[in-house]
């Protein structure tokens, strides 16, 4: 009997043991983790439907401009050619100088997404590390498209997309077409950082620069597959004669 009483005994503190053990790995290891994987999750989700979005404008938008290039109408995209130094009022932003203000902002928001991508999920949670590898392959293939042989430089696409952003916040968030015109109009510094991406819609509008934007065009097509083969958004059939509406 006094064996079986230290028997059950030893076996009530060995399981109250482990059971203290499990907990104590429940709250502090296990459970932060999880907490962090799903957060990561969630984070995922909602920057990818919106890189998701920002990828299809702008991949309409530079098919469309190499489309009056290759067929030689390029008066449908003349005010590439503008310059910010044409802009004496704010109203410039939204008559004459619209469509390279708005190809500007479309391109800068791609890259706006990305950083935030890059910066906040450290280590993006899907399905396999290879699905992660192919993410970042297409970031840098879409970074090569338009910094290759260009005006413009490898890190210097990763600088628009960080200009965009609204910093001072708990979450910053990229500013909207309406205060990229107004801040291009009012911040001299801000108008100056992004001259050379004017520049450079200036080159394309003269011809140089096409395999680029056509490059770019096709790895944001491929950016939007993948990220809706991973269920990371849900697929969106737009007709591809029609170009979305630039986001304000």
């Amino acid at each position: 009997m006094a064996s079986d009483a230290s028997n059950f005994l030893y076996g009530a503190v060995a399981g109250g043991v482990v059971a203290l053990i499990l907990r104590v790995v429940e709250t502090y290891w296990l459970g932060p983790r999880l907490a962090a994987s799903r957060e990561a999750r969630e984070k995922l989700l909602l920057y990818s439907r919106h890189l998701y979005f920002s990828c299809s404008q702008a991949e309409f938008r530079l098919k469309y401009i190499s489309k009056q290039m290759r067929e030689k109408r390029p008066g449908g995209i003349a005010s590439l050619k503008l310059s910010l130094k044409d802009a004496k009022t704010l109203q410039w932003y939204t008559k004459e100088g619209y469509y390279i203000t708005s190809t500007a902002y479309l391109i800068a928001l791609v890259a706006c997404w990305i950083v935030k991508l890059q910066r906040d999920v450290v280590f993006l949670p899907f399905e396999r590390k290879s699905d992660t590898t192919e993410f970042l392959n297409l970031v840098e293939r879409f970074k090569a498209g338009l910094s290759t042989r260009t005006i413009l430089w490898y890190h210097y696409i990763h600088g628009i997309g960080e200009r965009l952003m609204v910093e001072g916040q708990d979450k910053p968030q990229p500013i909207g077409l309406s205060m990229f015109s107004q801040k291009l109009h009012t911040d001299a510094m801000f108008r100056d950082y992004y001259d050379q991406l004017m520049q450079f819609l200036n080159a394309v509008a003269s011809g140089s620069y096409l395999a680029g934007i056509e490059e770019a065009a096709a790895t944001l097509e491929q950016m939007e597959r993948f990220l809706v083969a991973k269920r990371a958004v849900p697929e969106i059939e737009m007709s591809a004669d029609e170009e979305p509406p630039a986001m304000g």
